[in-house]
């Protein structure tokens, strides 16, 4: 099943939307964590989050969308659409 990391939108309760390494999304259970929250993987940040050390909101890489005011879309290796907010 496909969904929008970005809007953490496309997966049924209490499945959220994840963006793994491989640049795909996928619906599964995920964890509590948002920007800035430790990590060692990308399960345990909330939907519409990737771990990076840190959670970091997943972002729209051509338009930015998904990161708040002051934050920008970085570029994550492996990755052609999304990026992690900074």
């Amino acid at each position: 099943m496909s969904c929008n990391p970005v809007t953490n939108t496309g997966c049924v309760s209490p499945n959220e939307c994840l963006l793994l390494s491989s640049g795909t999304t996928t619906c599964a259970v995920a964890g509590y964590g948002t920007q800035g929250s430790s990590c060692s993987a990308s399960v345990l940040c909330a939907g519409g989050y990737g771990c990076f050390g840190t959670c970091r909101k997943i972002c729209l890489k051509s338009t930015g969308a998904g990161c708040g005011a002051g934050s920008v879309c970085n570029s994550v290796t492996g990755w052609t659409t999304y990026g992690a907010c900074t």
